[in-house]
Formats: C-alpha cells, sequence, structure tokens
C-alpha cells in the first residue's frame, strides 16, 4: 500500500479516510491515477523480470529469506570408524574367513586379537605381521634364530621378559612378548596412535612404516638411514605389511 501511495497520492483520497468520514471526493473528471505521466509504465518495468506467476512467488517468497539460508550446507560429518582395538568380535568375522583361507586356524587368530586388544594394540597391524614373519605357525625358526609367530630373537625376546628360547614356541608367550616389542618400537618411530591408524592405513602413513621397518631390521637401522633402510628385505617386508594390513583393513570395514 505504502508503495502504490507513493506512486499515486490520490489513492490515498480512496482508502484512507478520517473515523466516522467518508474519503474526500476527487475533483470533477480526475481518476486517482491521473496526473503521474508514465507511473504505470515504471511500474511495469520494476516487474519485468518477472515472465510468470511461478517467478513473482519466487520473487516475493526469496524477499524475506536471510543470507544464512542462501549459504551452502556444512559438508558431512566424516564417517565414524570403528576402532579395531575396542570392536566388538563380530567385526573381525570376515577378517578370521580371509585368514582361514589362507591355513591360519581360528586359535592362532583368537590368540592374536585378544593379545593384541590386551595390549591395546591395533589386532589388524598384528595379525599382518604374524602372517608375514611365519604364516601363523607356531614353531616356526629362521636362519638367524628367530623363534614362534612372530619371529622374536632370543635376545630380544629376553628385552621384552621372556629368558628361555624354547618358551617362544609357545603362541601366548611369543605374541605376549611381540606385540610388546612392536610397541616399544611404535613409542619410538609412530606418529599417530594404534587407534588412529585404521583411518589412516598403514600405506598412509611414513611414521607407522618405519616402526614396522624397525621390527624386520632393528631400530638403530632406522635411526641411521633415516626412514626404511635401503635394504632388500627390509623395503620387501614392509611393502608385504602394508598390502596385507590394507587388505585386513578392507575386509574389517566390510563387516556390519
Amino acid at each position: 500500500m505504502a508503495v502504490l501511495a507513493e506512486l499515486y497520492p490520490g489513492l490515498r483520497s480512496v482508502f484512507i479516510a478520517l473515523p466516522g468520514k467518508e474519503p474526500a471526493p476527487l475533483p470533477q473528471g480526475q481518476s486517482a491515477l491521473s496526473g503521474r505521466g508514465g507511473s504505470v509504465e515504471r511500474l511495469k518495468a520494476r516487474l519485468g523480470d518477472v515472465s510468470d506467476a511461478s517467478s513473482l512467488n519466487r520473487l516475493f517468497d526469496n524477499a524475506g529469506r536471510t543470507r544464512a539460508e542462501f549459504s551452502p550446507a556444512p559438508p558431512a560429518p566424516a564417517p565414524v570408524v570403528a576402532d579395531p582395538i575396542s570392536a566388538a568380535r563380530s567385526r573381525f568375522a570376515e577378517v578370521e574367513k580371509l585368514l582361514r583361507g589362507r591355513g591360519a586356524s581360528q586359535r592362532v587368530i583368537d590368540l592374536t586379537i585378544n593379545e593384541a586388544v590386551r595390549q591395546k594394540a591395533d589386532p589388524l597391524l598384528v595379525l599382518a605381521m604374524v602372517q608375514a614373519e611365519s604364516n601363523f605357525r607356531t614353531r616356526a625358526v629362521s636362519s638367524c634364530g628367530a623363534r614362534g609367530l612372530m619371529q622374536l630373537i632370543p635376545s630380544t625376546a629376553k628385552d621384552m621378559g621372556v629368558d628361555d628360547p624354547d618358551a617362544l614356541f609357545d603362541p601366548r608367550v611369543n605374541l605376549r612378548a611381540g606385540v610388546r616389542y612392536l610397541k616399544w618400537l611404535w613409542g619410538r618411530f609412530a606418529t599417530l596412535s594404534f587407534s588412529d591408524l585404521i583411518k589412516a592405513d598403514l600405506s598412509g602413513s611414513a611414521s607407522a612404516q618405519k616402526a614396522v621397518a624397525a621390527y624386520n631390521a632393528g631400530p638403530g637401522n632406522v635411526r641411521k638411514y633415516g626412514g626404511i633402510p635401503p635394504f632388500k628385505e627390509t623395503r620387501n617386508y614392509v611393502a608385504k605389511i602394508v598390502r596385507t594390513y590394507k587388505e585386513l583393513r578392507q575386509a574389517f570395514l566390510s563387516a556390519v
């Protein structure tokens, strides 16, 4: 009404009257639109961009919206990734199936997962290392005298609290010492926690790969070369762990 009154003051005499009084009459021969010379055309021009009724509706609808309403929606939060350390055992069903297909016994799989969880290490990483070290054979012995599931040499095992080398053939003892040693290396080389490894994937963390390399080549060599040593065996070992971890991670994340 204010806009129309501004354009056509004569309309005030038609629509506005004092209480109890009739509107004042217009001069004879004059209409409410008289005297504006082209105002109607200017009003039409202001609405020239409105091509149809739906456009007019949008014009008035959008006029009352705030800047925030036109702002892009915030990005969706990143999906929550289950932590293998605290996940229910049912989440490992596909992992166990995959490893059984590679010759691992359910007993050794269970012992490995349980010990990793007990020490708050990533079970998927420990499983990948057991596969690479001994292929889940509890009595495996290497040419340098490393023994058992996680292929600990007696001197390293002693540092981890195992004095009897033959005790390393006991899978519980071997896993306990092996995971302890892995955690010790992890604290010196890795810059992310075991819980964060599942999110980054081993292939995405150079520092985690240093810890894995140190398990194979020794921490002294990793420090000496400032990363994975240029030994073919160690580089192949790290690549194998990265590949196996990726496979186990995919199996773990596929479980409902």
